[in-house]
């Protein structure tokens, strides 16, 4: 029988792998040697030249059809060009971008080499035990390296294997494949609880890609740009113009600040009375399970956010290092209420006290950290409509972007989308001492009715104008308008005053 060409060149790469491996001290399992030739002729290095000049490198593979390459989205970010070298040496380019599945981090592209073999995606899913192989390149030397799937996780809408196994870094696009050398899994390393784990996105989801569409090319080369951020903050290089990846980064950055506001103000006060209200009631319509499922969807859908300046790189951390933070105080807050559903009245439990404590501490942590990045968020919003836009005025005063109006802190919490609404009070703050409640919704002030476009720091104005008075306003309360007449202190601003650094409080 006569040897293939694509054979002899399959059998040529498995040569140079294994002196290569042996060689620079990547181990080859044994049970890899029988599948290396059909997997690692369709593997490459991904070369990614990025806006600006930073340079990127990750791995991928021919797969769903010639000429086609799979690998991790995030590693394209920002891509002027791209190119592709397989275990020979040969180079290719890679013209654009054909498909891409944001939430799984999925990357189809078209690459210009042909006739290589195209990687066969495993009908099933393996299981918690599996013996799996994971391609990597190290050193230059393109080899399988062993691990097993140690748990299978769900995190939001998607799936994903926890590997175990000694896998270099550098791989994030490698296939996993299994013992017949179909692949199960593309690698990627994912950040959890402040963690790096080895993981792998199912190769089934790569299915739902379409390779048929039309290629998208990569964003132009831009100039290198730097200028120091304002407000103080550290000096980091210009926000790039915003490209598409850019605007995708910026839209989910501005939908995570606004996530990580609300949850603070709702579940901020909660957390400071928690101990209290678990003790004397069985709090039945507070489904924290969900908040956590929410925030676990709000971490993977920033996961995969690998931005190519500084600037974004550095907020992307930091929101999901605050919805982290805001994640393990629900989970407090729910050990609270579990320690003491069942407990007796009155009966001091003191892990319930330490849990409800802790979870108070980390949602008073939130606003501080996000006032240290002020002069970040006022760099990026100065460049980035599809950052600013979403914002409304309290999450623009919220982020440092804007000032506040009034010179008052009025001691209430608001949610981001109903600024004239208290959403909860401060308390012994201004509201709580002018007789506001919480739920209120301020309706008029002072014969002034407020519409839309206003937020509560048009109220506030009219509070510290009218020191030493009364004031009549009118708010809906239980659904009902009520007058109300409020005796304001003539030293509201002296004792109720915004100090320096206080910006993030209304």
């Amino acid at each position: 029988m006569t040897m293939t060409q694509s054979g002899k060149a399959s059998m040529l790469v498995a040569m140079t792998l294994a002196l290569a491996t042996a060689r620079l001290g990547l181990a080859q399992p044994v049970g890899a040697a029988a599948i290396s030739p059909r997997v690692l002729p369709s593997v490459v290095v991904v070369d990614v030249q990025r806006s600006g000049g930073a340079r990127m490198i990750g791995t991928g593979f021919v797969a769903v059809k010639d000429g086609l390459m799979v690998t991790a989205l995030h590693v394209l970010r920002d891509a002027t060009k791209v190119t592709v070298t397989f275990a020979t040496g040969e180079q290719f380019e890679a013209v654009g971008l054909v498909d891409k599945d944001d939430r799984r981090n999925l990357a189809l592209v078209r690459i210009r080499a042909f006739g290589r073999p195209v990687l066969k995606i495993a009908p099933g899913e393996p299981a918690v035990g599996d013996q799996v192989f994971v391609a990597v390149v190290k050193n230059g030397a393109f080899g399988l390296v062993e691990a097993s799937v140690a748990e299978v996780m769900v995190q939001g809408p998607m799936k994903f294997y926890r590997l175990a196994g000694d896998i270099p870094g550098g791989n994030s696009g490698s296939p996993v494949v299994n013992a017949a050398g179909e692949v199960v899994g593309m690698h990627v390393t994912v950040s959890l609880d402040g963690r790096d784990i080895e993981a792998a996105v199912p190769a089934t989801y790569t299915l739902g890609l379409e390779p048929s569409l039309p290629v998208q090319p990569w964003t132009p080369a831009t100039p290198e740009g730097g200028a120091p951020a304002a407000g103080g903050a550290p000096a980091v290089p210009t926000a790039q113009a915003p490209s598409p990846a850019n605007q995708e980064i910026d839209a989910n950055l501005a939908a995570a600040m606004i996530n990580i506001h609300d949850w603070w103000a709702i579940y901020g006060p909660l957390s400071g009375v928690i101990y209290r209200a678990s003790l004397y009631s069985n709090m039945k319509n507070l489904d924290l399970y969900t908040v956590q499922s929410q925030i676990d969807s709000g971490i993977n859908s920033l996961r995969w956010l690998k931005a190519a300046d500084p600037l974004r790189d550095r907020l992307v951390s930091v929101a999901v290092q605050l919805l982290a933070s805001e994640r393990q105080a629900i989970d407090l807050d729910l050990q609270c209420w579990l320690l003491n559903k069942d407990a007796a009245p009155g009966k001091r439990n003191p892990q319930a006290e330490d849990a409800a404590r802790r979870a108070t501490a980390l949602f008073e942590a939130v606003p501080p950290q996000v006032a240290s990045l002020r002069g970040y968020f006022q760099q990026l919003a100065a460049s980035s409509p599809s950052f600013l836009t979403p914002l409304s005025s309290e999450m623009r005063y919220f982020l440092g972007i804007e000032e506040r109006k009034s010179k008052l802190v009025l001691g209430v919490y608001l949610h981001s989308a109903a600024t004239m609404q208290i959403f909860n009070l401060v308390p012994h703050g201004l509201a709580a001492a002018l007789g506001l409640r919480s739920r209120d919704l301020v309706v008029s002030a002072g014969g002034r009715s407020f519409n839309p476009k206003d937020d509560m720091e048009d109220f506030k104005l009219l509070v510290e104008e009218n020191a030493g008075r009364t004031l009549e306003v009118v708010v809906k309360r239980s659904g009902k308008l009520k007058t109300l007449k409020l005796t304001v202190p003539a030293d509201v601003t002296q004792k109720y005053g915004r100090g320096e650094g206080d910006g993030w409080q209304a």
